[in-house]
């Protein structure tokens, strides 16, 4: 038998062990921090969603699509983009005051890739507001078809609002301004 077949069966080797002396992972993740950027954007402008997820349990914890940089268009929702929710995977989700899709966090991103324990990872998501409104944002986890682990993480105000003024800014000519 080689060492490299040797190693690649360490991990099932590992869990079976694990599982004869009764030892059970613990999932534990937790996201933090989050920000919602612009606060103020034009209507059809991208809103950034960031967020930090950390495994601070035992197990690994796997996630599905979505993946990191999505772009969801106002009124669209994970089920209708064709990313309904797989039980046991974990996803970002985002859900804002004046929801009206009929979907809990109808904004949801998967981790880069199963994340194990001790590891963090990045998510950045796009959603883009098509009609002027102002709305509190904020963010949760899930782990699809079990629970939320958190939830109402970042609470921020976005305004999507028309700019009602132009500015111009005077050229100098000759010494003199020109409007």
């Amino acid at each position: 038998m080689s060492s490299c077949s040797t190693y690649s069966r360490l991990p099932g080797l590992r869990g079976d062990v694990e599982w004869n002396l009764g030892y059970t992972p613990t999932v534990q993740i937790t996201v933090d921090p989050v920000a919602f950027q612009p606060t103020l954007l034009s209507p059809s402008a991208t809103l950034r969603v960031s967020a930090t997820v950390r495994n601070t349990g035992t197990a690994t914890v796997i996630t599905q699509g979505p993946g990191p940089g999505f772009v969801y268009e106002e009124g669209d929702t994970y089920v209708g983009r064709g990313y309904p929710g797989v039980p046991g995977a974990f996803r970002v989700g985002v859900d804002f005051g004046d929801n009206r899709t009929g979907v809990d966090h109808p904004y949801r991103w998967g981790l880069p890739d199963a994340l194990q324990p001790g590891e963090s990872a990045s998510i950045v998501g796009y959603v883009r507001p098509k009609t002027r409104q102002r709305q509190e944002y904020w963010a949760g986890l899930v782990e699809e078809g079990v629970k939320w682990g958190q939830d109402r993480v970042g609470i921020t105000a976005v305004a999507s609002v028309d700019t009602p003024y132009k500015v111009f800014f005077p050229k100098v000519l000759n010494g003199g301004t020109e409007p």
